[in-house]
């Protein structure tokens, strides 16, 4: 029963540890125009947890020692395969095969050092409204499920970045709005979080505790109104940290962002 328990903990906090999700948005002035995002990963934190968890469910008290964070490190490692080498062209292959029509690849990248990891994805789109179409899947999700792991799938604020976008016809102006990716969101709404386990909560702070997701959205007509962190010529930037999205009523998650710009 403890072994499935650390197993199902160690799926949901696949990507407690991310601490850095940027996503980009450029319009053009017939409404196309090029989406990018990067995710970094760092597992450092999960394997803080895992070894707290494996260490309470032994029964020991106080905080684990530095043997069971190498042997919680090194377990990481080995489970995930990240002393392989990324190949790159056969994750654009994979990009681009699983692209929705009329999108174009054109930059993809991934890298991985030690526990860290980071992946990056750039795509033309053909209009923003087809935008929430865009998904992107797990380049090892076969893996992942054969180990029972949590994969992008499992994590709409990163797979599905764009979902929640809306641009509205105002006449003379166009008003876009979106929510913000947020996969603390995605993890306090998982089975485990409402299975209430002791402790989970503090735990999640605690991987989350160096997040930041920032967002920018370059817009072709003048800016009328917006509620970005700060503008630099057409370029609207937004940033949070686990404590500004902590402040953020749930129920208004759907259009935290927002910019009224004029038509040409």
């Amino acid at each position: 029963m403890k072994k499935a328990a650390v197993a199902s903990l160690a799926a949901l906090f696949l990507l407690a540890g991310c601490f850095g999700i940027e996503a980009g948005l450029e319009l053009n002035e017939d409404l196309s125009g090029t989406a990018g995002f990067e995710f970094t990963i760092n597992m450092e934190p999960m394997a803080l947890i895992m070894a707290q968890l494996q260490h309470s469910f032994s029964g020991e008290e106080g905080e684990p020692d530095e043997a069971t964070l190498d042997e919680a490190r090194e377990n990481l490692i080995a489970e995930m395969n990240l002393e392989d080498e990324i190949d790159e062209a056969e994750m654009r292959r994979d990009i681009e095969r699983d692209l929705p029509e009329g999108f174009r690849l054109r930059e993809a990248m991934a890298t991985a050092d030690g526990l860290r990891m980071t992946f990056g994805v750039q795509v033309d789109f053909p209009h923003i409204d087809r935008l929430p179409e865009l998904r992107f899947e797990d380049p090892d999700e076969e893996r992942s499920e054969q180990s029972g792991g949590m994969g992008f799938s499992d994590f709409g604020s990163i797979s599905e970045p764009f979902e929640d976008l809306r641009l509205i016809d105002e006449g003379r102006t166009w008003r876009l709005e979106m929510g913000t990716p947020n996969p603390m969101d995605d993890v306090e709404q998982s089975d485990e979080m409402e299975m209430g386990l002791s402790g989970l909560e503090g735990m999640i702070e605690q991987a989350f505790a160096d997040l930041r997701v920032a967002m920018k959205i370059t817009v072709p007509g003048r800016i009328v109104e917006h509620n970005a962190t700060r503008v630099e010529g057409q370029t609207l930037y937004w940033e949070f940290t686990l404590e500004t999205l902590k402040d953020i009523d749930p129920e208004e998650m759907d259009d935290v962002l927002m910019v009224r710009f004029r038509k040409r």
